[in-house]
Parts: structure tokens; C-alpha cells; sequence
């Protein structure tokens, strides 16, 4: 059952997360005058198809590990379909600056899921762990800072992290640094300087270390229904989650992080099993959580990934023409055997974590 409901947690998240991403692109092609064959949610064989007064298919395939869209293009598809316009443009046939911005939609579009997911949760109210310290460990950072038993953190750095999810993120990335605690003690608010220490895992990756045992108590907390208010808590929680994607990307790259702490779609699944069954404003802001990461990382100039693509437009305009289809197929062969790398490490991660 756990099995089962986990397998529907993750397809039904992976649909929504990537038909948004592909609707930027969709939009922004469309924006541009690039004709589009397809918009498909899944892949593999066309299940129920049905074309729009435009001429594009609208698809439901049978794998529904994500989608596509299929823009008029010689370079990116050698086997362009003919389309039921005459006068349908390719891509090619737009200016650059279009070409780019076409591919910078899909993760401008998963930036734009997650912040409509936090803005929505905003306006609702969510339940979330409040970080109540629940005991101060002798000789540690929170001890020599003067931190006491029932302390409620409601802030770090003033970034505006008040869940303890968020502040442990938060603090585990700053290791040997100085950080000012908001806290809440009896009616009064403190700022708190703390120099945290750190504590090396197995592999020798470094976490910043408070030094406290978190009570976690679960409260109902309603943020203001405020719409102004709303959009300032969803666009702290996007920015944040950015900023979190990119300092990890960073340890990654600079060998801080060990890239055993990757994690792929087995655990992925595990953890989106779990937030469903908690209830469905939790699964939403693990929707949220994979949207605004996926787009980051399709971000990354590697080729193949939307950034990849941005990559060769960048490099179009400064050159005022573009590579050869020679050299593209080169530099995507390349990018499709990282990505490819990538999945396998990551699912050798998930693999060993769950027998073990």
C-alpha cells in the first residue's frame, strides 16, 4: 500500500511539475509565432490526442513520467512533421533573443508553480513545526550563546524562516559561520549572534552544528490573508529554496558536499508518499519544493537542459551566428551522458540507502 501510494505521489507530482514547465515554453513559443506540433502530458505511445483550431496536438501519452512539447524546428528534430500551415514558422526562423527566452520559460514557469503554491498555502494557513527548543546541549554554540529550554526560533538572519524545516536547512549550511538567532523567550523577541561550530557525516561532508534538540510541535498557524502579505511570505519562500538549490549546487561543484548525499526518484517517491499521507497542503509544498529545484537545475548551461539551449543563444548573439549542427550534436551527446550519469549515481544513492 505505502508502495503503491508512494508510485502515485511521485507520477502525480512529476505531471504537474513538468506540464507547468512545458506550458512556459508552450506559451512563450507561441508568444514568439513558433508553430508547435505537440503538447503531450507523458511520454512514449500518443494514448488520446485531439488538435486545437491552431494545429496543435494535444496528447495523453502512455508514460506518465512527464511531458514535452514539440516546437517546428530542423535543428532540434530532423524529422519535422508536416504541420497544416504553409506558413508555419521554426524555430530558427525567430530572432535569438526569442530562442532564448522560449527556453528560459519552462524554469521561469517551475519558479512561477512553486511561488503560486506558497502564495496559495499563504493565504490558507499550513500546519508546520515550530522550532521550540526542547534542550541546550552543555558546552555547544546554543549554550555559550545563552540559548534556554522552551526558546522558540522564529527567525534566522532576518530572511523570514520561521518553520523548522526551514531553519534547520538553513543553519546545517553554515558551518564554522556566525548567524543571528530571532527568538522568542516568555513576551520578548531577542536577536541572538551565534557562531556555529560544525559536525563532519561518514563522508566527511561538513554540517553546521547549534547544538539543541527541537521539540517540533505541530500549530495550525494562518498567515495573514493579506494578499500583499501573502506574496511577500511566497516570494521569501521561493528566493530561499533558490538560494538553498544553488549553495548546495555550489558544495557540490567545490567537493564540500559529497555527492553520495544526492538523492533520485526512489527517495523522491518515499518522501512525496509521506507528505500525502500527512495531507494534501503538505504534498502541494512538496510540489512546490521540486518545481522551483527542477527549474534551477534546468538552468545549468548543459547541454540538453533548457540552459544548455539559453547557452548556445548567448553564444549565437555574441558571435551574430550560430554553431554548427555539427558541434551541437557533439556538445548534446555530451550533455545527455551527464544527465544520464547523473540519474544512475542517483538512483545507486537510493538504492543503497534503502537496504542499508
Amino acid at each position: 500500500m505505502i508502495f503503491l501510494l508512494s508510485l502515485f505521489s511521485f507520477v502525480l507530482a512529476i505531471v504537474i511539475i513538468v506540464s507547468f514547465h512545458e506550458l512556459g515554453h508552450y506559451l512563450f513559443a507561441r508568444w514568439a509565432g513558433v508553430f508547435v506540433h505537440r503538447f503531450s502530458v507523458g511520454f512514449g505511445h500518443i494514448l488520446f490526442s485531439k488538435k486545437d483550431v491552431r494545429g496543435c496536438e494535444w496528447a495523453l501519452s502512455s508514460i506518465p513520467l512527464g511531458g514535452y512539447v514539440k516546437l517546428h524546428s530542423h535543428v532540434l528534430d530532423d524529422q519535422v512533421p508536416r504541420s497544416t500551415s504553409e506558413n508555419a514558422v521554426s524555430l530558427e526562423e525567430v530572432p535569438v533573443w526569442k530562442q532564448f527566452l522560449i527556453f528560459f520559460a519552462g524554469p521561469l514557469f517551475s519558479f512561477l508553480l512553486g511561488f503560486l503554491i506558497y502564495f496559495l498555502v499563504a493565504l490558507y494557513g499550513t500546519p508546520v513545526r515550530t522550532a521550540d527548543v526542547l534542550k541546550v546541549l552543555p558546552d555547544t554554540p546554543a549554550a555559550k550563546a545563552g540559548l534556554l529550554v522552551n526558546d522558540r526560533l522564529v527567525d534566522v538572519d532576518h530572511r523570514g524562516l520561521s518553520h523548522l524545516a526551514d531553519i534547520q536547512s538553513y543553519l546545517i549550511l553554515k558551518s564554522n559561520q556566525e548567524v543571528v538567532l530571532s527568538v522568542k523567550r516568555e513576551n520578548q523577541f531577542l536577536d541572538i549572534p551565534v557562531r556555529l561550530s560544525s559536525r563532519s557525516l561518514d563522508d566527511g561532508t561538513k554540517l553546521g552544528y547549534l547544538g539543541v534538540m527541537f521539540n517540533g510541535k505541530v500549530a495550525l498557524q494562518y498567515q495573514s490573508s493579506s494578499v500583499i502579505n501573502a506574496l511577500g511570505i511566497a516570494t521569501k519562500r521561493t528566493f530561499f529554496l533558490l538560494e538553498n538549490t544553488a549553495r548546495i549546487s555550489k558544495k557540490m561543484l567545490t567537493a564540500d558536499v559529497s555527492p553520495k548525499q544526492l538523492s533520485g526518484p526512489l527517495l523522491t517517491a518515499r518522501i512525496g508518499g509521506l507528505m500525502i499521507t500527512k495531507g494534501w497542503i503538505f504534498f502541494i509544498q512538496f510540489v512546490a519544493l521540486l518545481s522551483v529545484s527542477i527549474g534551477f537545475i534546468n538552468l545549468l548551461p548543459i547541454p540538453g537542459l533548457d540552459g544548455g539551449h539559453m547557452l548556445f543563444s548567448v553564444i549565437h548573439m555574441i558571435r551574430g551566428k550560430p554553431l554548427s549542427d555539427k558541434y551541437k550534436e557533439k556538445f548534446f551527446m555530451l550533455g545527455y551522458c551527464l544527465v544520464l550519469s547523473l540519474m544512475i549515481w542517483t538512483f545507486y544513492n537510493d538504492i543503497v540507502r534503502l537496504f542499508t
